[in-house]
Parts: structure tokens; sequence; C-alpha cells
């Protein structure tokens, strides 16, 4: 077989394994739909928080880049964030969203870089600036938070209508100018 082939093959078993572990995960979503509003929100604040550092993970992984040490330290802070966000999530759902709020500057921030570095300049990312540009996004997020919730709020919300925008028009561009590549 060639290398192309293998390749699909593993991306394809991983895909099945994700659908497959997602499945019981989307059940007990809806079980705490139906049964308790905020079980529900932390339950869903707590799977946006575990996509956050997958995806961050996956990016990473795909550009060649995620090292074992890497991979290590990306264990280790964002199992360390995931246990602080669960407890927060014991004394209140507010806690929680803002737990998400600050892992969102952080994971939008990773999104915009990957973006320009990729899409635009067409180079592939690197390790440290990619760490580096997560980690402003959680030290700001966590300082806007202590300096105004609300600027807080407002400014998540228009840093990640400016990621969405952003990642639109560049998926538009490389889609109109026939790259032969994917983002």
């Amino acid at each position: 077989m060639n290398k192309e082939a293998e390749e699909w093959k593993k991306k394809r078993k991983r895909d099945f394994k994700i659908i497959f572990l997602r499945l019981p995960l989307v059940v007990l979503l809806l079980v705490f739909l139906f049964t308790s509003v905020p079980l529900f929100i932390d339950s869903l604040g707590l799977c946006a928080i575990c996509y956050f550092w997958v995806e961050v993970g996956e990016d990473l992984k795909e550009n060649n880049v995620l090292s074992k040490e890497l991979f290590i330290i990306l264990l280790i802070i964002g199992g360390i964030y995931f246990v602080i966000s669960l407890i927060s999530a014991f004394f209140s759902s507010a806690y929680l969203c803002i737990m998400v709020g600050i892992g969102t500057y952080g994971y939008t921030l990773f999104k915009i870089y990957k973006l320009i570095t990729v899409g635009i300049k067409q180079y592939n990312l690197r390790a440290d600036y990619s760490l580096l540009v997560g980690g402003l996004g959680l030290i700001v997020g966590i300082g806007l938070y202590f300096y105004n919730i609300t600027f807080f709020g407002v400014i998540v919300a228009i840093l990640f209508s400016i990621y969405v925008l952003f990642d639109d028009v560049i998926r538009f561009k490389v889609e109109r100018e026939h790259y032969k590549r994917e983002l």
C-alpha cells in the first residue's frame, strides 16, 4: 500500500473512534438537558474546554511540530486547566463559564496565529510561537476578567467573531485561488 492510503486509513480509524466516543457523550448531554439545566451547562462547558486542548494538539500534530515533550506539556497544562474548571463548576456554573471564556481567548488567538501562518504566509507552525500565543491569550483573558467582567465578555464575543470572519475570508481566498493545500 502506498503512504497516502495508509494515512487515510489511520485518519479514518481515528475519526471512527472519535465518533464512537462522542455518541455516549451526546446521549449523556441530552439526559442532562432534560433533567438538570445547570448540569447540562457545566457538562457543555467542560466539553468545550476539552475540545480546545484537543484541537490545539491536533493542529500542532498536523503541522508535524508536536513532539513528545510538547505533548506532555500540553497534557499537563490542559489537565490542570480542566481540573480547575471542574472544581469551579462545583461552586457555580458562572465560574465555569468564566473558565470557558478565558480558554476561548487562548484558543482563538492560537487559531488566528494558525490562519496567518498557514493560510496567508504559507509557513509551517512553530511550536514555541504556538504555545506563546495560546499562553498569551490565557493571560490576556485572565487580566481582562479581573479588570472588568463586562468588558471581558464583550471582548470574548468580538474576538471570536473576528476569528470566524477571518477564517471564512482566508478559506474563501484559498479556494478561490485554487491552492493545492488545506486549512
